[in-house]
């Protein structure tokens, strides 16, 4: 009978091996993350250990026809589920409350030398709003903040989030921002609404989404011209920044990106030599090449300024 070897109990942040055991086949296995069935098996090889990183605490299974095993992700903090009110946001869970806000710090510290009164924001993969409640404080009355979010939990809170404000100079548009206009697949994971992908391969749900280019966006839809573009959307960089160019060389922006490995650095990086680059919380300045060079396999934020030359 074959097993599959897994720990008991692991912490979030850290990576799961799992290795399919006393089996001359290989094993299609499904995973079950606190009682939901992710869509798409894992391909499990003989005596090959297989890689996991499981996005939100609590008790998952995997499962295959003759084998199955169990395992913890374990958390320091409340993961009691449902809606919470942390401050003045609405949150799905306690657990992504506190996650999101001791998150991006650096970045937030940064972010009045970028924006001021009357600038225009916008926010690709604005998710339940914590950088865009900030940026519409930061805009006031003159300025303007459109917020980019196809997840539809998401897209609810950020509703909630933003209404709260009291600001009217904003508009939430439920549409990915890909190289492309139709409907492409999004991969969310149902217990960290903050994680949907449109390009990393991942377990969740899938759905159909609308996707459109920002040139596109920008064009057809009337649009005010950007001072800052923040990016966010979890490995759909590559995607997104081919169609976002036009835009990008016509009014120099500033850039918050997040970025997800070296390839997705190298591919977004690429064509926007005409910027400066910092990583928040760092003093060093990087021109593009440089930080594609120095990337790490990692998800890191950095910002670009438009260089007075470029």
């Amino acid at each position: 009978m074959p097993i599959i070897e897994v720990p008991n109990a692991i912490r979030i942040g850290q990576a799961l091996t799992l290795t399919l055991r006393d089996c001359a086949a290989t094993r299609d296995c499904h995973i079950i993350q606190n009682s939901i069935l992710l869509s798409d098996p894992v391909t499990l090889q003989p005596d090959e250990p297989f890689h996991y990183f499981p996005e939100a605490p609590g008790h998952y299974i995997i499962r295959g026809t003759d084998c199955a095993a169990s395992f913890d992700v374990l958390v320091d903090i409340d993961v009691h589920p449902g809606p919470v009110l942390a401050g003045r946001m609405w949150f799905p869970s306690a657990w992504t409350a506190a996650v999101g806000n001791g998150h991006e710090s650096a970045v937030m510290t940064m972010l009045p030398r970028l924006i001021r009164a009357g600038s225009v924001v916008y926010d690709i993969g604005a998710n339940i709003g914590l950088y865009a409640t900030r940026f519409l404080n930061l805009v006031n009355n003159s300025g303007y903040v459109y917020c980019f979010e196809p997840n539809p939990v998401a897209t609810h809170y950020l509703s909630h989030n933003l209404a709260t404000t009291g600001a009217r100079n904003y508009l939430i548009l439920p549409l990915a921002i890909a190289d492309r206009r139709g409907a492409i697949d999004l991969i969310l994971n149902p217990d960290n609404h903050g994680l949907g992908s449109v390009a990393l391969a991942k377990q969740g749900v899938k759905i159909k989404v609308d996707a459109m280019t920002l040139d596109e966006a920008v064009a057809q839809l009337g649009f005010r011209p950007p001072d800052v573009i923040k990016m966010d959307i979890e490995g759909g960089e590559i995607m997104a920044i081919k169609g976002m160019r036009e835009t990008i060389e016509r009014h120099r922006p500033a850039l918050i990106f997040e970025l997800h490995g070296r390839q997705a650095a190298r591919e977004t990086l690429k064509g926007l030599g005409a910027y400066d680059w910092q990583i928040p919380g760092e003093n060093e300045q990087y021109s593009a090449q440089q930080l594609a060079d120095i990337f790490p396999e990692a998800c890191l934020q950095v910002i670009g300024v438009a260089t007075d030359d470029g």
